[in-house]
């Protein structure tokens, strides 16, 4: 699959990074056709203490005559300083357990957004017609129940009811990215209708929405995918115009 935005946990959910996926029909040729044919991709949960614990343990392969360059940011000079480097160490998800889990998300989700609380977890499908938000409870006792429909190259998939909190019906069309406001509420970009909706975290209904120009992307509430959001306002990156709105 083709790993595109990532979030790490937080409070409850702290120890583990989620990332959107598409392209489970694994096409490499015509993108926009080819890797948009299945109802649903995969939001990838990934438990980083467990890995490091598979690090210490060392259960991790060195792979040796690799070349990358290792970037390291300099909040000083606002630069960044790369080594090459020839050497990594790897973790195999498909061969250690309790790694990483697929959860089947509609359809070729582009962000996965996580509430202040870290309990809920939104996957933005850039062609669902709904918003599914997945609880990191239930994704849990999925996870001990063994509530699996499958694997997908190796890695375990977890049944969507398992991991659903709810969806939210007919917010709009083109999700893309959900910010937070820190009192319950979310407010999601939808990049075909051009316009921001708000809607509440629990109950998942539509709260409010306001038009943009033209197809927003990406939006921004200070602080809005922290635990602390200071929501007084929000922005919209509008992908398609000159201005900012």
């Amino acid at each position: 699959v083709n790993y595109d935005l990532s979030r790490a946990g937080k409070e409850s959910s702290h120890g583990w990074f989620f990332f959107s996926t598409y392209n489970t029909e694994q096409a490499n040729t015509l993108l926009e056709v080819n890797a948009s044919k299945n109802d649903k991709d995969f939001i990838l949960a990934v438990n980083w203490k467990k890995a490091e614990e598979y690090l210490k343990a060392g259960k991790g392969k060195k792979l040796t005559n690799v070349k990358y360059a290792h970037n390291v940011y300099d909040e000083h000079s606002h630069t960044s300083k790369s080594t090459i480097k020839n050497e990594v160490t790897v973790l195999n998800s498909a061969e250690l357990e309790g790694l990483c889990y697929y959860i089947p998300c509609p359809k070729s989700p582009h962000g996965v957004d996580i509430d202040p609380t870290g309990e809920y977890i939104v996957g933005s499908g850039k062609l669902a017609a709904l918003i599914p938000v997945f609880s990191f409870t239930k994704l849990q006792k999925a996870i001990k129940d063994k509530a699996f429909e499958g694997t997908f190259e190796g890695i375990p998939v977890i049944k969507y009811e398992a991991a659903l909190h709810g969806e939210v019906e007919k917010p709009g069309l083109g999700p893309l990215h959900t910010e937070f406001d820190g009192k319950g509420n979310a407010i999601t970009s939808f990049f075909v209708s051009s316009e921001l909706v708000k809607w509440n975290i629990k109950d998942l209904k539509v709260l409010d929405r306001v038009p943009t120009f033209y197809s927003v992307g990406h939006l921004m509430i200070p602080g809005g995918d922290t635990k602390s959001p200071d929501a007084k306002y929000v922005v919209a990156f509008n992908k398609i115009t000159k201005d900012r709105f």
